[in-house]
């Protein structure tokens, strides 16, 4: 079984994921849920330089 039987996509999920560049969207298929997520967060913005987690700033 494929890994896009376990997780469908959607027209919407499709429409989302055509905006990635081919060759990540063309991965859609193989790895569905991977490929969505990185659409999903395609266009936010990057860390700080410096950014550190939450987790990682109370070791300090």
């Amino acid at each position: 079984m494929s890994p896009s039987n376990f997780y469908p996509l959607s027209d919407y999920d499709r429409k989302q994921i055509a905006k990635l560049p081919p060759d990540i969207a063309a991965l859609a298929d193989k790895y569905p849920s991977e490929i969505l997520n990185t659409a999903d967060s395609w266009d936010n913005l990057p860390f700080d330089d410096n950014y550190l987690p939450e987790s990682q700033r109370k070791h300090r």
